[in-house]
This record gives C-alpha cells, sequence and structure tokens, in this order.
C-alpha cells in the first residue's frame, strides 16, 4: 500500500464481492441438491443424466478459468466484474423460461462462465484493496461466500421448490444477480495496490512460464481428484440422504444445509492454523483432503440416527481446503505469475465437475453408496499423496 493508513473503502469492496458470489453464483450450487431429485421427476431423467446440470456449468468454467484471467488483465476489474454478472444474469433467465432440460443445460452454462468469471476477478480486485498483513484475513471472509451461501440456500431452495415449483427457485437467482449487477457497477474499482505491469507483457510471462511449472500440474490433479468427491457432495448428497437414509425432503435439505454451515467455521479456522505452523499449506491441504475421505467413507456404514453429526463432521473437512486449495498456487511460482497459476487450477477444479459426479453418480446407481463412498476415499488419500510431493518456492 502507498498510504500508511488502508482504505476504509476496502471493507465496501471486500463485502460486495462476497455478498455477489454468494448469492448469484453459490446459489448455483445450492439449489443442485433440491434440483436433483425435481427434475428426476419432472424430467423423468435417471441421476447421471440430472446430474448433467453440475457438468453443463463445469465444462463452461472450466473453458473459461483462463481466459476470464486475461480478461481481467485486458479489460480492467470493473469491466470484466460487469461482465461476470451480466452472463450470470442470462444464465438464471434462461434457466427460468426453460421449456425443456436442455435448455434448461444451457441457463447453466452461462451461469458458469459468469461464475467462473467472478470467481477469477474477485481475488485479485480484492486484494488491490488491502495491506499485506491483512490479506490472509480478506481472503479467509471471501472464502466464506460459498458455504455461508449452501448454508440457508439449500434449505431456502428446497422450501421454494416445495412450496412455489423449482422455476419460483430459480427465478431468485435471477433477482440476485440483477441486484448485484447494479450494486458492483458501482462498487467494483481496482485498489491502490493492483500491479501496474504492462497486460501484454504480463500475458507473455505467465503463458510462457506458469504453464512449464511441473508443480501446478501436480497440484492441479491433487486438486482434481479431491474436488471429484467436494464436487460430488455438493450434487447428490440430499438425495442420498432420501435415497439411502430414507429421510424426506425438507429434512434432508436441511440436514444437507450443515455442510455449508461447517464451513464458515472450518475455512477460518484451517487458514488461522496454518498460518501459526508456519504457513503449512500442503499439509493442511492433505490432512483435510483424508479427513474428508474417512467421514464421506463412514457415511456409508451409519444408520440415519447419526446422520446429522457424520454431516457435520463431512462439512467441516471438506470446507478446511479451499484456503490451501488457492493460496498454495502463488507459492508454486514466481509472484507475478500467481493469478495464472490459479487459473490453471481452477480449470482442474471445473474439469473435475465435468467428470466427478456424474462418474461416482454412475458407481451410486450400478454398485450402491458403499462403493461409491470407497472410491471417494480412495480418490482423497491420492490426492493429500499428491499434495504433499508439490514444491513450492
Amino acid at each position: 500500500m502507498t498510504t500508511s493508513k488502508p482504505p476504509s473503502y476496502r471493507w465496501v469492496i471486500l463485502f460486495a464481492y462476497v455478498f455477489a458470489f454468494m448469492t448469484s453464483f453459490a446459489y448455483a450450487f445450492a439449489i443442485v441438491q433440491p434440483s436433483v431429485p425435481t427434475f428426476m421427476k419432472e424430467f423423468e431423467l435417471d441421476l447421471p443424466t440430472v446430474l448433467l446440470i453440475v457438468t453443463a456449468m463445469s465444462v463452461a468454467a472450466a473453458v473459461m478459468s483462463i481466459p476470464s484471467g486475461i480478461l481481467t488483465d485486458a479489460w480492467g476489474i470493473k469491466r470484466t466484474t460487469i461482465l461476470s454478472m451480466v452472463l450470470l444474469l442470462i444464465g438464471w433467465i434462461i434457466c427460468y423460461i426453460a421449456p425443456d432440460f436442455n435448455v434448461l443445460l444451457v441457463g447453466r452454462s452461462f451461469i458458469g462462465l459468469g461464475g467462473v468469471t467472478l470467481s477469477v476477478v474477485a481475488p485479485p480486485a480484492i486484494i488491490s484493496w488491502f495491506p499485506p498483513k491483512e490479506i490472509g484475513l480478506a481472503m479467509g471472509i471471501w472464502s466464506i461466500g460459498m458455504p455461508l451461501g449452501l448454508s440457508w440456500q439449500i434449505p431456502f431452495s428446497t422450501w421454494v421448490m416445495e412450496t412455489y415449483g423449482w422455476r419460483t427457485a430459480y427465478v431468485f437467482g435471477a433477482v440476485f444477480s440483477l441486484l448485484f449487477l447494479a450494486a458492483l457497477s458501482f462498487v467494483a474499482k481496482p485498489g491502490p495496490a493492483l500491479p501496474q505491469a504492462p497486460p501484454t507483457e504480463k500475458r507473455k510471462i505467465s503463458m510462457a512460464d506458469a504453464f512449464k511449472s511441473v508443480e501446478i500440474w501436480k497440484f492441479s490433479i491433487a486438486v482434481m481428484l479431491f474436488i471429484i468427491t467436494f464436487m460430488t457432495i455438493q450434487s447428490a448428497y440430499q438425495t442420498w440422504l432420501i435415497e439411502v437414509k430414507g429421510l424426506d425432503s425438507l429434512t434432508a435439505g436441511s440436514i444437507t444445509g450443515l455442510i455449508g454451515l461447517m464451513g464458515i467455521i472450518a475455512a477460518p479456522i484451517s487458514g488461522w492454523i496454518s498460518d501459526k505452523i508456519g504457513g503449512r499449506k500442503k499439509p493442511m491441504f492433505a490432512l483435510s483432503a483424508i479427513l474428508s475421505g474417512i467421514a464421506i467413507l463412514l457415511f456409508a456404514y451409519i444408520g440415519p440416527e447419526l446422520v446429522v453429526p457424520i454431516t457435520i463432521l463431512i462439512g467441516f473437512f471438506l470446507f478446511m481446503n479451499p484456503p490451501h486449495m488457492f493460496g498454495i498456487p502463488p507459492l508454486l511460482v514466481r509472484p507475478e505469475l500467481g493469478g495464472t497459476a490459479l487459473g490453471i487450477v481452477i480449470t482442474f477444479f471445473y474439469i473435475a465437475g465435468i467428470f466427478g459426479p456424474m462418474w461416482i453418480g454412475s458407481v451410486y446407481a450400478t454398485q450402491g453408496i458403499n462403493m461409491a463412498c470407497i472410491v471417494q476415499f480412495i480418490l482423497c488419500v491420492i490426492s493429500a499423496l499428491i499434495a504433499l510431493t508439490v514444491k513450492t518456492k
């Protein structure tokens, strides 16, 4: 920072992006839980097919993740932010008016394009307003956008679908996006700490050097394996509570919301612990992956009376991961390449969403919940082992 006292406007920027992300994009993940059983009945589809609502969004996000970083450099924070919210608004409107499942997938794709653009532009926008000693806190608060949204949006969207129908639940996404399109059009602007390197030169360095880093590719694979489980839980957990544990949809939705609620606690605690042990993010990433795998494996064998405590554990362990998942990439390259490194990792994040839920959903449909949970446990362990081999600078 060039000033001795950080600008108070930094908090406006931070919370504007947190709430925009939570209501416009995290809601797209939350609404999957009640949408899956609803769409299976509405469109007479099986579970793997309905989970295309996750795949469509993930394909679009994977394609857009690196270009959105380039757009942030070329267009600037404000215009890229506005673009992200426009794409989200278009996506939610298409979903609301969709006459069939295929058109709904188009809408989910636009949501993926806008959501990943918001995910990429927001961190540099926020960081540019905070001094180095507060960046950890700022990123910790930014990280709660997803779990905070899931904690209330899953039961909320379930209730809306049960009471007013699925289209009404989807129109809320459009309303949220419109409101924050207006808000961020006024609020978003680069902060005093934004790097002033020429965009063209910065991209040349990123494309030439960042993609050559073996460590980035190794860590991206570790993230992909973990996110297969993460995205599957976000997509199918409520359905499993209904079909495997025998719960009604409203109860299952409320319990599933605990996953996001625990994330609000787990993300900042995990980041704080990492700081206290010398910033050792790799061990925390690995610990989160292993504990998540164990908790999911236990889910397959417990009775309905234990679903609440095991759901709490699953949510806590899963959301221990994001502060390190997004904190490690900048440590794998020179500081000026951190954005591109993060873009590569985010690409693998969404690649996992393309096939992960469908794959695990197919395992569940053909071999049952036990095998589905065993596979996820194995993926989590492999993810942890790969992450521990990654060399940071």
